[in-house]
């Protein structure tokens, strides 16, 4: 079941999201925060040129790796309330069209279904099924959606190669996080903890 959140509903989400300065015209995320930070990731540190050009281009391990995922955010919205921002199904980049390109048959299927029950940028459910869906769409970068815990003020963000960032007001909700992940195969990499003395840091991500 899906609830698509009304403005008001989605108020704290779309004030959190606003300390992440997006730069639409690169097509690049760049942050100016001084939010606590890491990457949730299936490598424990960046990986070289080399790496990457071996590694992320590897069907059978990304094949491998996505039920990791798939089974953290299970976890994790199982016990935690979760807005997840829909922004880009209606976006002016979304085309049916050129993703019918890159989809099987059962993920437009599924693409469909979710373009037709999501009324609204920002939605709730506790569907696990919706959720890996929506997990599947992001980890194969064919539809970003990023995922924030209000109670814990922490977001994650759907982004490329398998390398989510996560937000945080809480440092101790990192740890945890980092323990989930390394409980599953993944890790929290490039922890960074912020304080008052940190403004003007910036990442640059997508």
């Amino acid at each position: 079941m899906i609830k698509n959140l009304s403005k008001e509903e989605s108020k704290e989400f779309y004030e959190f999201n606003q300390l992440l300065l997006s730069d639409d015209e690169q097509d690049e995320l760049k942050v100016n925060t001084t939010l606590n930070f890491g990457i949730l990731d299936r490598y424990p540190e960046k990986l070289s040129e080399s790496e990457s050009l071996d590694l992320l281009s590897n069907k059978y391990l990304d094949n491998n790796d996505r039920p990791k995922f798939i089974k953290f955010f299970s976890e994790l919205l199982s016990h935690h309330e979760c807005i997840i921002n829909c922004s880009n199904l209606f976006g002016s980049r979304f085309n049916l069209t050129h993703i019918k390109e890159r989809v099987t048959k059962t993920e437009y299927k599924n693409l469909l279904i979710l373009k037709k029950s999501i009324k609204s940028r920002f939605i709730m459910t506790h569907d696990l099924m919706l959720l890996k869906v929506i997990l599947n769409f992001t980890l194969k970068e064919i539809i970003f959606f990023d995922f924030y815990l209000p109670h814990e003020k922490t977001v994650i963000l759907g982004n490329y190669d398998f390398s989510l960032p996560v937000y945080s007001k809480k440092p101790k909700f990192i740890e945890k996080l980092k323990k989930m992940a390394e409980e599953r195969g993944l890790f929290i990499r490039d922890i960074e903890y912020k304080d008052s003395d940190n403004l003007g840091m910036t990442h640059s991500l997508r």
